[in-house]
């Protein structure tokens, strides 16, 4: 459970004037994704392209729940810019809502200005993202960056904020970054009301409402959170690096990267008492910021119209030790070996095909709640740190038609957790038409092959098995 989701969203916008003086080695011409522009270095020219895009969906679940409604409906507002040259910048702001009371959402995924004219060299500051790890980026481990999300489906990435830099030889570069803030991840909100924590989302991570106390009567827990500063939480500063060798800046031969940085994921400590009279449990709660060391190496095999990455990644949290009288929870040290293989091809009539699969294997990573004597508690919140343990993925993408020349694209993603014994397979369909409208629809699947073990610790598949869904909306980019 994030931290941030028991309260109020956070909300966080840096304002950081700044100057800095960057000497450039020999510029060269560099092709870039498709998400920036090609720069030359001849004449230093600037380009400023705004973006917009407005999402209004339904969500349709195929069973009730206590927290929010079968159907409900879904709006998303993004709002951007990005600007080329010498100086270059990008920024973007994310907000939504459901239908459902106390769902607001909004997060700020990149807001930077940066010199040097080009991604292989140049100084920035501000909120920028950075690609370190294939396995973090692709399952949403959340190691090195934050994310945002609201069902654990769909996810949006949170930059690193402080100074950034890159200098790119011919093969060999180097990347810095120093980040005196950070944003830990946002999920969906959980807030206390009346002793209890509650959330309008059925996605939100929710913990026990009773235990037992003797002769196994079943007793209330009411849950109160402690007040702490938030600014007390972020003003936490870390640092990452990274080591590439290769021609290509998306896709190096090798990438080493390291970070000393908190836990996007906020560990809890909580009090824990019982009324004398009624027996009724009490946990006082407040979040206890705990660094980590992550580590990781990509090593990526391309040739012809086949990619090839081999990825690994470890962390080792520094846990803090419980205080006096309370409980705290201990996140385990993970490691986490993967593979993916991927293809992008254009079929008969110009037609998009890209066709993705990876695996992955996570050791480690359990939650503990470790008292101030180093004994293990029965109460927890959560027993794993990631969503998937064995996750074996398959992912198409591809255009299935046109219609006025404009291509009707079809994406599914299918993981089935070897470990979990269940998958989540997400499908949808996305069509803009030359008037900036674009139409979407799809669905997700959840499903276990068989009913787990009721004294088994529960996992994402087992909690949401009955979270199926149907979603359609309209949206309008410019």
């Amino acid at each position: 459970m994030s931290f941030l989701a028991l309260r109020k969203p956070l909300q966080i916008i840096i304002f950081l004037p700044c100057f800095f003086l960057l000497q450039l080695a020999q510029a060269q011409s560099v092709n870039m994704t498709t998400s920036v522009q090609t720069v030359k270095p001849k004449p230093q020219t600037s380009d400023l392209s705004p973006r917009l895009e407005f999402l209004v969906q339904s969500l349709n679940y195929s069973s009730e729940s206590d927290i929010d409604r079968k159907s409900q409906g879904q709006a998303e507002f993004r709002l951007g810019f990005r600007k080329t040259g010498f100086f270059f910048a990008d920024a973007q702001i994310i907000v939504g809502t459901f239908s459902s009371s106390h769902s607001t959402y909004g997060t700020m995924p990149e807001a930077y200005v940066a010199m040097g004219g080009n991604e292989k060299n140049y100084l920035a500051i501000g909120i920028k993202k950075q690609k370190l790890n294939f396995l973090d980026e692709y399952y949403h481990f959340g190691l090195y960056q934050s994310f945002l999300t609201t069902d654990f489906i769909s996810y949006h990435d949170q930059g690193f904020a402080g100074l950034q830099a890159q200098v790119r030889a011919e093969f060999l570069g180097v990347r810095i970054g120093w980040q005196p803030y950070f944003f830990p991840n946002q999920t969906p909100q959980v807030r206390e009301e009346n002793g209890s924590l509650v959330s309008g989302n059925r996605w939100a991570k929710r913990p026990p409402t009773r235990f037992e106390f003797v002769g196994g009567q079943s007793n209330k827990i009411e849950y109160n959170i402690r007040d702490y500063e938030k600014k007390d939480v972020v003003s936490h500063q870390g640092y990452t690096l990274s080591l590439i060798a290769g021609p290509d800046n998306e896709r190096p031969w090798v990438q080493a990267s390291y970070a000393h940085k908190p836990l996007n994921e906020i560990p809890l400590t909580r009090e824990t008492y019982a009324g004398i009279a009624d027996f009724t449990g009490h946990v006082n709660l407040s979040p206890v910021v705990t660094y980590s060391d992550v580590r990781s190496l990509d090593i990526n095999l391309d040739r012809g119209v086949l990619q090839t990455t081999l990825s690994y990644i470890e962390d080792q949290p520094m846990n803090n030790n419980a205080a006096a009288d309370e409980t705290l929870q201990s996140l385990q040290p993970i490691q986490i070996y993967g593979a993916c293989i991927s293809t992008k091809i254009e079929t008969s009539g110009h037609r998009r095909l890209e066709v993705t699969l990876a695996a992955a294997h996570v050791q480690g990573g359990e939650i503990k709640d470790v008292t101030a004597n180093g004994q293990e508690s029965l109460f927890t919140f959560a027993a794993e740190r990631t969503q998937f343990r064995d996750p074996i993925t398959l992912g198409i993408s591809t255009d299935v038609a046109f219609i006025n020349s404009q291509p009707l694209l079809a994406k599914v993603r299918w993981t089935y957790d070897r470990k979990f014994k269940g998958s989540l397979i997400s499908a949808e369909v996305n069509y803009e038409t030359k008037s900036y409208v674009r139409l979407r629809a799809g669905f997700d699947l959840l499903g276990l092959e068989s009913q787990p073990d009721p004294d088994a610790p529960s996992n994402f598949l087992s909690e949401h098995q009955a979270n199926d869904r149907l979603f359609a909306g309209v949206g309008y980019v410019y």
